[in-house]
């Protein structure tokens, strides 16, 4: 029963997500402050890290790896809503890799359980998500300043 309880919760919290993370990545990029999309984002990646636990105790010798990709996607996660709460320093790029590097984690959940004779599939989330997170983490906030180079100091 708690097996069961734990893994809908599971699902549940991985499927809304995966839904509600474009909203939260478009307000990292955004750079708006964390918004109703973003606080969700990341109370639901909690409740999925958390309900990975359980799932991982059930069956210590084939889960075991749930506990450590848990904290490490949740670190990601509260890293990125502190430095976009903070804004000090180079806040942006912690926000952005935050986001998105959590929701990389989420696709490639999703294809590791629903494509299991592909993993050559598994990378893609990251393929593309890592060089979006460098380009987008490292772009000026102002459209305005999109695709145009940095003003050089004058001599």
């Amino acid at each position: 029963m708690i097996a069961d309880l734990a893994l809908g919760v599971h699902i549940a919290a991985g499927a809304a997500g995966v839904a509600i993370g474009p909203f939260a990545i478009r307000d990292a990029v955004r750079s708006a402050p964390p918004s109703a999309a973003v606080w969700a984002y990341h109370w639901l990646v909690a409740l999925i890290c958390l309900s990975a636990v359980p799932l991982a105790l059930l069956d210590v010798s084939q889960l075991w790896f749930f506990v450590p990709i848990a904290a490490g996607s949740y670190a990601f996660m509260f890293v990125g809503y502190r430095a976009a709460a903070r804004r000090r320093g180079r806040w942006r790029e912690a926000y952005v890799r935050g986001t998105v590097g959590v929701y990389i984690a989420l696709l490639t959940a999703l294809l590791v359980v629903s494509v299991r004779d592909m993993p050559v599939i598994w990378g893609l989330p990251a393929a593309v998500g890592v060089p979006a997170i460098h380009l987008l983490g490292r772009r000026p906030d102002s459209p305005a300043q999109w695709g145009r180079a940095p003003k050089r100091p004058s001599a």
